[in-house]
Order: structure tokens, then sequence, then C-alpha cells
């Protein structure tokens, strides 16, 4: 119930709730990890690496797993931030999403895609209008400013380490890959 006492508005216990556009983003992170890992883990060959050096294949499929488990960890991890009400919550979300982006771009830019499905192009741009989409309403929402004030939130160097744990095996698999192209 909403009170007005000496003309201030009080706001309810309910306007501490996460609800709205950051449920669903919370599930979409959520259901995106865990789809992630699913589709890496079950989908993960040698075959995928047909062309390279056995060694160069098994490097190969440790960074996807790597990246598949990171993948489930960050979004487990951002979903207890956000439901803790930890200050480094939007900082986990904003990073997550980012390595989502830089995901889909490095697939985009290698080449293999899908006729359809999941890892087809056009899934893949929609993914990234969304993430786009994410990143401004993790800035602008009035929702993620009432919940986690800019003054309150927090960056920790072990928030950015997770962005390392993706995109050095990206880095790394690439350059692997590219050396024994040439």
């Amino acid at each position: 119930m909403n009170l007005r006492e000496n003309g201030m508005y009080v706001p309810s216990s309910e306007s501490k709730d996460i609800k709205g556009w950051l449920a669903f983003f919370l599930f979409q992170i959520a259901c995106g990890g865990i789809i992630s890992f699913v589709s890496i883990f079950f989908n993960i060959s040698l075959e995928s690496y047909e062309g390279f050096p056995e060694l160069y294949a098994y490097i190969g499929m440790a960074c996807d797993m790597l990246c598949a488990l990171g993948l489930l960890g960050a979004a487990a991890y951002t979903l207890y931030a956000f439901i803790k009400r930890k200050p480094n919550a939007v900082s986990l979300g904003k990073i997550v999403v980012t390595v989502i982006m830089l995901t889909n771009i490095a697939i985009l830019l290698m080449g293999e895609l899908d006729d359809s499905g999941l890892g087809s192009a056009q899934r893949i741009v929609q993914t990234l209008v969304w993430n786009v989409i994410w990143l401004i309403y993790l800035s602008k929402s009035e929702q993620v400013e009432r919940l986690f004030p800019r003054e309150q939130r927090k960056v920790y160097k072990r928030d950015f380490l997770l962005l390392f744990i993706f995109v050095l095996p990206m880095i790394f698999l690439g350059s692997v890959m590219l050396t024994t192209l040439f």
C-alpha cells in the first residue's frame, strides 16, 4: 500500500522487488547460460576441428569447454549478485552481455554459421541487437537505478577477471588456428 505523509511519497516494499524487464533480463541470462553450456557440451567433437592437427583440435575443444563452463558460471554469479543486491550486480550484467556480444561477433567473423538454428547468422544478429538493448537498459533503467543506485555500485577486480576468462581462450584459440593456416 502506498502512503502519503506530509506530501511525501513513501514507496511500498514492492518497489524493491525485481520485476518486469529486469526479471526478464535475469531469466534470459539464466536460460542463456544453461542453453549455451548444454549446446556446447553436447555438440563438441573433434570433427569440428577437421583440417587442424590433433593437438590443436584438443586445445580448441578445451577452450570451448572452458567458455561453456564460464558462461554457465557467469550467469549463475550474475543472477546471485542481482538477487542478493550486491553492489557489483549491474557491472556483472554488463560484462556478461559484453562477453555474449564478443562471442557472437567472433562466430560471425569466423563464418562457421548454421543454415538455421542458434548458430545461424539471423539468430546471431538478433542476439547482438538484444545485447545492445540490454546494455542500454542496464545503463538507463529507472528500476535498475532504484535497486542499484549509481553511488552504491562497485566494480571489483574479480569481475574483470570474468571478462578475461572468456576473452583469453578466444584470443588463444584464434591465434593457434591462424598459425596453423599459415
